[in-house]
């Protein structure tokens, strides 16, 4: 960090705290002036300016800082009930808050979006309240290209059996109350004899066809959400858990809606169990930690108006498998392609459906003399697995195989215990895609999307065009893609046809060459 002069030049920095939905000034908000830069004291020894500077806005939402160098700040406005957009819904020329401090610094505008909530009542079927119900709160979101279900938070209901949710950032949610959370007696029985119990309620309910739905939740949205408990007749689930002789494993039965508040009852007798549900899928599922060690596991069951009894349970140790990986290229000893492959990147595939974030190979291998390959490894725990690519250059990946399995097509899947086979990647030079953005013919910033029509090992990232409009995509595979630009960042599911077919209507289809460049002009749409 050079100092700054004492000398040297400063400026007034001024503008204006704004809501994004009304563009109404947003008075007594809290704005931070935060940059990092030295000034020489009186000793001639380099000390900190002053930095932090705050200000409040006033009755119009104005600031003012005084006497700021030319140096780069960061900017930003908080105030109870407003939150930043960018986490949310982050265009291609934001700041995010930084901003270059000098002659030509105009004023600021920093917009704030106001807070969402989602709020109700938890209710029986002869409409009183019911205290102590649990509410679970959902979140969905992207991860480049893949879904994610992501549990957010669960609230207790009041007295009056009222829940609140907030501040939230706007989004898609899914909400599911229950009577009770954990729960150790068996259901009771009505005056038939019939074993009954209340069953958890997901908003917006799924579908007959199995997929999820969700509620869009806007920005500055105050959204509302009842529930209402019913008892149904519940079923019994019994049988022994294998795969361990000694303390009794822990044991949840989940339903669709990713609810867990069903009762399960352990033996005394190591490892019997009980549990009781109504008619519906399930999975039994288990992961846990004792003295002698890790274990895991997960069983589906399907209940039809029966108790089912002698289920096995197996359990298997949760132990990493560690995957040999061996990267070579086409045409053979072109080390630099091989240089090019950064790591492989492993998707963790849920059983709902949903996916995660996994490991990364290590890139802890070695290079041979000859350039002819690369060797590294992954480690992973037992589940299922796509696999991705990110290259430093353009190279993609010609295939990536595991034994006899085509990872390109389908999942790695690490059984407990499993020795994997190694796992071949082969690069090749790929295709490169530029352009320039425009919207109404004027060349804009904006994001740009390349969506293979199958898979491509790619993770689907997006690329921001510059100041001129101009983009440049490389490492796609010789194949067919959607390419389309948008005014925002997309959280976009690529598996999900429907999403996909509202940015077909408004993209271009194209089929790539290997080693060669296609020219694009995209018109700039928002989501």
């Amino acid at each position: 960090m050079n100092p700054i002069a004492p000398d040297a030049p400063r400026y007034r920095v001024t503008g204006r705290v704004v809501d994004d939905l009304t563009r109404a000034p947003i008075p007594h908000a809290a704005v931070r002036l935060e940059g990092i830069c030295r000034a020489p004291e009186t000793t001639g020894q380099p000390a900190r300016d002053h930095w932090p500077i705050d200000a409040v806005s006033d009755e119009e939402g104005k600031f003012v800082f005084e006497n700021v160098p030319a140096i780069t700040v960061n900017l930003t406005a908080h105030q109870d009930g407003y939150q930043q957009i960018w986490p949310f819904r982050r265009t291609a020329d934001d700041p995010i808050g930084t901003y270059s401090i000098g002659a030509d610094t105009g004023s600021i505008t920093l917009r704030l979006a106001p807070s969402p909530s989602i709020s109700g009542a938890v209710r029986g079927p002869d409409g009183r309240a019911m205290p102590h119900a649990w509410v679970t709160l959902w979140c969905y979101r992207t991860w480049a290209g893949w879904r994610r279900l992501e549990y957010c938070n669960s609230l207790e209901a009041a007295a009056d059996g009222s829940y609140r949710f907030e501040p939230l950032q706007p989004g898609r949610y899914a909400l599911v109350a229950a009577a009770w959370l954990a729960k150790q007696e068996p259901p009771e029985r009505d005056a038939q004899g019939r074993t009954v119990g209340y069953v958890p309620v997901r908003y917006p309910a799924s579908p007959e066809s199995g997929a999820d739905s969700f509620m869009e939740i806007a920005e500055g949205q105050q959204a509302r959400v009842d529930f209402e408990l019913h008892r149904q007749e519940m079923h019994r689930i019994s049988g022994a858990v294998s795969g361990r002789e000694q303390w009794p494993p822990t044991i949840d039965v989940v339903d669709g809606s990713g609810s867990k508040s069903y009762v399960v009852k352990m033996g005394l007798v190591c490892c019997g169990f009980e549990a009781w549900v109504p008619s519906g899928r399930f999975r039994l599922e288990s992961q846990f930690t004792s003295g002698d060690g890790e274990f895991i596991g997960s069983l589906p069951v399907e209940v039809a108006n029966t108790d089912i009894e002698g289920v096995v349970f197996r359990l298997g140790r949760r132990t990493s498998a560690e995957i040999p990986i061996k990267i070579t290229a086409a045409p053979a000893n072109d080390a630099d392609a091989i240089r090019q492959a950064w790591y492989l990147q492993s998707i963790d595939l849920k059983p709902n459906g949903y996916a995660e974030t996994g490991p990364q190979s290590t890139q802890a291998g070695w290079m041979r003399d000859t350039g002819a390959a690369r060797t590294e490894s992954i480690q992973v725990l037992p589940g299922s697995y796509a696999v991705a690519l990110t290259a430093t250059g353009n190279v993609y990946a010609q295939s990536i195989s595991s034994g006899g399995t085509d990872l390109l097509r389908e999942p790695l899947v690490v059984n407990p215990g499993d020795t994997p086979d190694v796992i071949h990647l082969i690069v090749a030079e790929g295709a490169i895609a530029e352009g320039v953005t425009r919207r109404e013919g004027n060349p804009v910033r904006a994001w740009v999307y390349a969506v293979p029509a199958q898979a491509d090992a790619r993770l689907l990232q997006a690329i921001g065009s510059d100041a001129d409009g101009k983009f440049r995509l490389q490492g796609l595979a010789p194949a067919r893609y959607l390419f389309f630009a948008s005014d925002v960042e997309v959280p976009l599911d690529m598996h999900n046809a429907a999403e996909l077919e509202y940015w077909q209507r408004r993209g271009q289809s194209l089929t790539l060459q290997a080693g060669k460049t296609a020219l694009l002009e995209l018109r700039v749409n928002g989501p």
